[in-house]
């Protein structure tokens, strides 16, 4: 897949092909189909906040679920997604509900 990658605080993103490996246990394989530099990459593209370097950045994205890793029972294979990097608290109204 083509990703943004930053090896270094300071420096421009690299826009290359990385191969994925196969969704593990918990994880799940989207195929994107939009994404964006946000706010916080920019932070970690300054240094304002911190990553282990390299990273792939965009994490906010809209895509199609390819495939699943073991023990995932909240999407399957051809869902559409949305990704954010707001973690999901599991109690709220919202997260109860699926959204």
């Amino acid at each position: 897949m083509k990703a943004a990658v930053l090896y270094e605080v300071g420096q421009p993103l690299s826009i290359q092909e990385v191969e994925l490996d196969h969704p593990q246990a918990g994880e799940v394989h989207v195929k994107i189909g939009a994404a964006g530099i946000c706010r916080s990459d920019l932070h970690i593209m300054h240094g304002d906040a911190t990553a282990i370097l390299p990273v792939v950045l965009g994490h906010e994205a809209a895509g199609t679920v390819l495939d699943v890793g073991q023990g995932v029972t909240t999407v399957k294979a051809g869902d559409r997604v949305i990704l954010s990097f707001v973690p999901n608290c599991g109690r709220c109204k919202y997260c109860l509900t699926g959204r």
